[in-house]
């Protein structure tokens, strides 16, 4: 049964069909950890047939883009390493422009770490053997094997004051097992213990991902629909750069809290098996 939520839903439906380049979440969206959501290769497999471009964009920083890649080549989609844009990325791409050179703290996972370095970034990681050491920038990431080692030594750098950036700013990451603390639980517990909160957020809902997307190619926004199952990220960066959103219902957000955000998805769907359908319906009446 195809289930569409939005009010316009009709209007929007025929808007979606006309998009040359889908921009899609990950976690929540395509897949929930090691288990892909019913639906969602078949509709990836439906925009390639169709020619449409795509790229897949995720705030969790704890894994490399590679693992990304072997994990949705594991499911089935077809996906270049380049379609692949995580918050680590978009860090990097930041620290390299605002602070080359830079010594950087980097609370996150070792293969994430080591995916930093291979864009450039001088990581040291935050253990009591660099107290000693001059640190530029701190970032946090999502460290998924974050210790209270981790935890005091990079309290302490932020009470030197030393620029601090976080690689997005999702509060919860959904898993099999349910909602698990994310980024923004982490920054959470940083200012309670030292009053500070990052000077610069980056991931969704920063309109920098949309940047950097447009930076790979010519792009008129009027081509562009976004995809993801999170208000406060995926939504509200549509609904900042003014392009079309759509809200999976796979993930995070439940119906009965899109009433109460401030963000508006253009189209509600339970899952990208609904869009499939929409977009089988479309070809099903063009070869009639």
């Amino acid at each position: 049964m195809l289930m569409i939520y939005s009010k316009e839903n009709d209007q929007n439906t025929q808007a979606i069909k006309v998009k040359t380049l889908f921009l899609f979440d990950m976690d929540g969206t395509v897949y929930i950890e090691n288990q892909i959501i019913h639906g969602a290769a078949e509709f990836l497999q439906t925009i390639k047939k169709m020619g449409r471009k795509k790229f897949f964009l995720t705030n969790n920083s704890s894994k490399p883009k590679t693992e990304y890649f072997r994990k949705l080549k594991g499911f089935g989609v077809e996906v270049s390493e380049e379609e692949i844009i995580t918050s680590n990325r978009l860090t990097a791409a930041y620290l390299n422009l605002h602070y080359p050179r830079a010594k950087v703290m980097y609370l996150g996972n070792y293969e994430a770490s080591e995916e930093m370095k291979k864009m450039g970034i001088n990581v040291i990681p935050p253990y009591k053997r660099n107290l000693d050491r001059k640190i530029d920038v701190a970032v946090i990431a999502y460290d998924t094997g974050i210790t209270y080692e981790k935890i005091s030594v990079f309290s302490y750098f932020l009470n030197q004051n030393v620029p601090y950036i976080a690689t997005h700013p999702d509060i919860n990451c959904p898993s099999e097992i349910g909602l698990i603390p994310d980024v923004g639980s982490f920054i959470s517990m940083f200012e309670r213990s030292t009053g500070r909160i990052p000077e610069t957020i980056l991931g969704k809902p920063s309109t920098s991902v949309l940047d950097f997307v447009f930076s790979t190619d010519e792009i008129n926004k009027n081509d562009v629909v976004f995809i993801g199952d999170r208000l406060y990220t995926d939504i509200k960066l549509a609904n900042d750069s003014k392009i079309m959103s759509v809200l999976v219902l796979s993930g995070e957000t439940k119906i009965e809290d899109v009433e109460k955000s401030n963000y508006s998805p253009d189209l509600i769907v339970d899952s990208l098996e609904d869009l499939n359908k929409i977009f089988e319906e479309e070809n099903a009446y063009e070869h009639n």
